[in-house]
């Protein structure tokens, strides 16, 4: 009866690590062909490692060395999944660290319980209750949370990781060869090595991602950023837009054009233009602080105001806008409103509807008189 117990109970665990992994790999064959090769593999393993193991003073204690034959796995997998053998290696670590540990506390349940039950019987069902209730959460997090980190495109992250996983298990491992052999002190060193090393390991792989989090952000930051004026350009607008539409009911848009600019650059040159873009755009930034919407740069006088908000205060502030750099003032700007979803369902549209309102505004206004741009002054 006991042989039965011991035998189910490591059938139960390869199921699991089983289960585990065909939930994060791509087979290669057929699913029944899959089942009946792991089936006669998992029937020579368990025989090999009965034989082996049955005359050894250790067998049946609960010391989980048995996981480590487990790794032979490996050789089936990696001939019936199209994963590489390092993606097995990394899923199967994970998967054994788990099951280890839900192993290591059966273990102990059954030793708790030996004198009214039998051990094996108390530990098969204590094993088959654990995995009952955290299974699916794992499952969820290996899927959800592993896989993903695993999918890191920094190459130096995901070796630490690895890493990690590998740390993960042989810690688990010396702390349940600690438990059943509580007389071994040499073990005990060994354990709190491996125990002390995990921690400063996890400490430099967190480090490791906030500064790649950070560089990452750095970089962001720079592709999403108008290098002349500072404020968000055209990429950024494509983001925030979406953002905004999932967030808000209603989202209001408003298409800038400056007036005469091109003047400014045919007799000033494009550093006196430049300076002029950076004066009206503190203008911007300054007007949609106040109001709570964001400003973007995205072509050459062109910009684009988001709002939640009414945008008649910021009509109002555009429409009052003076500065001048020396003896030029400011000439104006035009520009046109549509808000989503009344004039458009997407940010294309919105763009097209204020744009047509921006030019009609634009053609309704006089030249600008000549008097404003001095050729005698360097701006």
């Amino acid at each position: 009866m006991d042989f039965y117990l011991q035998v189910g109970i490591v059938l139960e665990i390869i199921a699991m690590n089983m289960m585990i992994y065909k939930s994060n790999s791509h087979r290669r064959y057929p699913a029944w062909v899959i089942r009946v090769v792991i089936l006669l593999f998992t029937i020579l393993l368990t025989a090999c490692c009965y034989l082996l193991l049955k005359n050894l003073p250790m067998y049946g204690n609960g010391n989980g060395l048995f996981t480590l034959a487990g790794f032979l796995y490996l050789i089936p997998l990696h001939w019936l999944f199209k994963e590489t053998l390092r993606h097995n290696i990394f899923v199967m670590c994970f998967a054994w660290t788990y099951t280890l540990l839900i192993f290591t506390i059966s273990v102990q349940i059954g030793y708790l319980l030996d004198t009214t039950i039998n051990r094996y019987l108390s530990t098969f069902c204590a094993q088959s209750v654990l995995f009952g209730i955290s299974s699916v959460p794992i499952l969820r997090f290996m899927k959800d949370t592993y896989m993903v980190l695993l999918s890191c495109t920094d190459i130096h992250i995901q070796n630490y990781l690895h890493k990690s996983t590998y740390l993960w298990f042989i810690t688990i491992l010396f702390i349940n060869l600690n438990v059943i052999f509580p007389a071994k002190p040499l073990l005990h060193i060994a354990a709190f090595a491996v125990i002390g090393w995990n921690i400063l390991f996890s400490f430099h792989l967190i480090k490791e991602m906030l500064l790649s989090d950070k560089v990452i952000g750095n970089l962001k930051a720079i592709a999403s950023t108008d290098s002349l004026t500072g404020l968000k350009n055209r990429a950024a607008l494509y983001f925030d837009a979406q953002e905004k539409q999932l967030s808000l009911d209603s989202l209001y848009l408003l298409f800038l054009d400056l007036d005469s600019f091109k003047q400014i650059n045919d007799k000033y040159g494009h550093l006196c233009g430049d300076r002029y873009l950076m004066r009206f755009a503190d203008e911007l930034r300054s007007i949609c602080k106040e109001q709570n919407a964001e400003a973007y740069r995205i072509s050459g006088d062109e910009f684009i105001i988001l709002s939640h908000n009414q945008p008649s205060e910021i009509q109002h502030k555009l429409d009052t806008i003076t500065f001048s750099l020396s003896d030029v003032m400011f000439l104006g700007v035009s520009y046109g409103t549509a808000a989503f979803p009344e004039d458009g369902k997407n940010l294309d549209a919105l763009i097209r509807k204020a744009d047509q309102q921006m030019y009609k505004k634009k053609a309704g206004k006089r030249h600008i008189p000549n008097h404003f741009l001095h050729s005698d002054t360097d701006l």
